[in-house]
C-alpha cells in the first residue's frame, strides 16, 4: 500500500506537470483567440489576483471544512475548468475561465497543508516538503518540452490536446486524493465545522469563518517570513518575465530549446529539495533559520548579476545552477519556518495567506518589469532583480534577532 505521504508527492508532481504542460502555451493561444499583449498582461494579473483573494480563504477553509474535502472541491473544478479552456473560440469566456481558475486552483496550497497531518515529527516535516517541491519542479521541468513538442506536431489542435490531458491528470488526482486516510479533527475544529441548514447559509457561514480565522491570527509572529517571501517572488518575478526574451535577443536561443533551458532550473532545484535534508544537516544548527536564509539571498543576488553579464548561453546556463538551487531551498526554507511556528489549527491559513503574498508580487512584478524593460532595457531587469534580492540579506539578519520558539508561544 502506498504511504499518504507518497501520494501527495505523485499528486504534487502531476500537478506541476499539467500546469508546465499549459503554462508556455497560454500566451500564444490568447494570441490566437485575438489579444494583444496588454490583454494578455490583463489576464495574468487577473490570474493572479484571484490567487491573492482565494489563498487565504482556501487555507482556512481548509482548517474549518477539512483540508482534504476543499482539496478535491479544488481538482474538480480546475479539471472542468482546464477541459472547457481548450474547446472555447471567445476571448470572454477564456477570460472567465482563466479567472475561475485563479479562484480555484489553491491544489498546491492545500497539499502543503495536509502534508504535517501524516507527518507528525517535525524534522521530518522539511524532509517531506522538499520531496514534494523536488517532485514538483520534476513535473515542471518535463512539461514544458511535452507540450512544446505536441505544439510542433499539431499547431491547430495541440492547445486543446493539452487541456484534455489536463483534465485527465485532475481526474487521477482527484482519485488519488480520495484514497488518502481521513484525518480526525479535533474537538476545537469539529466545533467550526457545523454547517447551516441549507446550501447558501453553509456557503455564507463558512466564508464569515474564513475570514473570522484570519482575524485570529497574530501576523506579529509571521510579518518576517512574508517579508522574505514577497523578496524572493518579487526577484523570481522579475527574473520569469523578462528571461525569456533576454535569451533571445541577447543570445539568440531558438524558441524549442528554452524548454530545455527550464528544465536545467528544474531539475537541480528538483535535487535541492529531494536533498534537504543533507542540506540542512550542512549546518550546525538547522533551526536557526537566519543563516540559511542570508546563503539563499547571497547566491540569489550573486546569480542575477551574473546573469546579466553572461557572455554566452553556456555561461548562463552554467550560473542557472547554484541560481536554481537556492530559489528551490528558499521554497521550503519559508514554508519549515511557517510551520514551525504555526497551530496545527491555522496552519492553513497561514500558508494560505504566504501563497497569497507571491499571488500578490504576480500582479506587480509584470507592471515593473514591463517599465524597466520599456525605458532602461533587458538587462536592467536582472540588475533590479539582484537588487531586490540583496534586500533579502538585509531581512535575514532580522529574523536571526526574533527567537524561534518565542514567536511559537
Amino acid at each position: 500500500m502506498i504511504s499518504p505521504t507518497r501520494i501527495l508527492q505523485i499528486i504534487s508532481f502531476l500537478d506541476l506537470f499539467s500546469i508546465g504542460l499549459v503554462l508556455p502555451q497560454l500566451a500564444n493561444r490568447a494570441l490566437a483567440l485575438g489579444c494583444n499583449h496588454i490583454l494578455i498582461g490583463i489576464m495574468g494579473a487577473l490570474y493572479s489576483g484571484f490567487q491573492l483573494i482565494s489563498g487565504p480563504i482556501a487555507g482556512s477553509l481548509s482548517d474549518i471544512k477539512g483540508r482534504k474535502p476543499i482539496l478535491l472541491l479544488s481538482l474538480c473544478v480546475c479539471g472542468i475548468a482546464y477541459l472547457l479552456l481548450g474547446l472555447t473560440s471567445s476571448i470572454a469566456v477564456f477570460f472567465a475561465l482563466r479567472s475561475i481558475l485563479g479562484l480555484s486552483k489553491q491544489t498546491q496550497l492545500l497539499t502543503n497543508a495536509l502534508a504535517p497531518d501524516y507527518v507528525k515529527d517535525g524534522a521530518q516535516q522539511s524532509v517531506a516538503y522538499g520531496r514534494i517541491a523536488s517532485l514538483s519542479g520534476i513535473g515542471m521541468s518535463l512539461g514544458p518540452i511535452i507540450s512544446g513538442h505536441v505544439m510542433e506536431a499539431y499547431p491547430d489542435s495541440g492547445f486543446t490536446i493539452i487541456t484534455s490531458a489536463m483534465g485527465i491528470i485532475f481526474a487521477l488526482n482527484f482519485g488519488l486524493v480520495k484514497t488518502l486516510p481521513d484525518v480526525k479533527k479535533k474537538k476545537e475544529d469539529r466545533a467550526n465545522s457545523a454547517i447551516a441548514s441549507n446550501l447558501m447559509g453553509s456557503i455564507i457561514k463558512s466564508l464569515k469563518q474564513s475570514i473570522g480565522e484570519l482575524y485570529k491570527i497574530d501576523w506579529t509572529t509571521y510579518w518576517d517570513v512574508f517579508l522574505v517571501k514577497l523578496i524572493v517572488t518579487l526577484a523570481m518575478g522579475l527574473y520569469f518575465s523578462s528571461f525569456a526574451l533576454f535569451l533571445k535577443t541577447e543570445h539568440q536561443v531558438q524558441p524549442k530549446n528554452l524548454g530545455y533551458i527550464v528544465s536545467i532550473q528544474g531539475v537541480f532545484g528538483s535535487l535541492s529539495t529531494y536533498f534537504i535534508g543533507y542540506i540542512n544537516a550542512i549546518y550546525s544548527d538547522p533551526a536557526n533559520f537566519s543563516r540559511r536564509i542570508f546563503d539563499v539571498f547571497f547566491v540569489l543576488t550573486l546569480s542575477f548579476t551574473c546573469m546579466a553579464a553572461a557572455p554566452n548561453v553556456a555561461s548562463f546556463a552554467i550560473i542557472l545552477v547554484p541560481f536554481a538551487m537556492s530559489t528551490a531551498i528558499s521554497r521550503v526554507l519559508t514554508m519549515e519556518i511557517i510551520t514551525t511556528r504555526c497551530k496545527s489549527s491555522n496552519r492553513g491559513t497561514v500558508i494560505g495567506a504566504s501563497t497569497s503574498v507571491k499571488s500578490l508580487s504576480g500582479i506587480i512584478t509584470p507592471l515593473i518589469s514591463g517599465i524597466i524593460i520599456q525605458y532602461l532595457g533587458l538587462i536592467y531587469a536582472f540588475y533590479t532583480a539582484a537588487l531586490i534580492s540583496s534586500l533579502g540579506i538585509i531581512a535575514s539578519f532580522k529574523i536571526e534577532s526574533t527567537d524561534v520558539k518565542e514567536k511559537s508561544k
